[in-house]
């Protein structure tokens, strides 16, 4: 009889213990997020050690790491920085990636896009007759990864020069 009950207690006690299992999650230990100068900031505490990265078309999600929750592509508001600059998309999808200047007046365009390892994989000058001249830049032969593009632009008033972060997901 002691073997019966005992036998019960030891498929009981296996069950509860299965029960209390939570599974491959995340939990936080803590948290929280401030906003400092204009720029929001976002940690947590105690979250995996190993992370994983999915790409959707228009979408970069690694798991285990805090995500924006606005997309940018460049700081703003800096002195020097370059003003009626529009680079898109970012992410590339498509294998192409434009530049949408809108400057008041012509002037000289140079970009350089960098990979990861600080590698210069493409340099261009370009000349801007009105400075409206949409430019595109093929991604076709860069692999998967993130990008570094460097523009400068020179006119009557001055040199500026401004950095974007450039994502290509295919």
């Amino acid at each position: 009889m002691k073997s019966i009950f005992m036998l019960l207690g030891i498929c009981g006690a296996t069950v509860v213990a299965q029960a209390q299992s939570i599974g491959p999650s995340t939990l936080n230990a803590a948290g929280g997020s401030r906003v400092v100068n204009n720029n929001s900031y976002e940690w947590s505490i105690g979250e995996m050690a190993v992370t994983s990265t999915f790409a959707g078309p228009t979408l970069v999600v690694t798991q285990g790491v805090l995500q924006p929750n606005i997309a940018t592509s460049a700081v703003t508001n800096i002195p020097g920085a370059i003003n009626g600059l529009h680079v898109y998309p970012n992410p590339v999808t498509d294998g192409q990636l434009y530049l949408n200047p809108s400057f008041k007046s012509g002037g000289q365009l140079i970009f350089r896009l960098t990979d990861a390892a600080g590698k210069t994989v493409l340099s261009q000058t370009t000349a801007l007759q009105t400075g409206k001249e949409l430019q595109s830049i093929s991604m076709n032969a860069f692999a998967a990864g993130q990008y570094t593009l460097s523009v400068e632009w020179t006119d009557a008033t001055g040199k500026s020069m401004s950095h974007y972060k450039i994502q290509k997901t295919h």
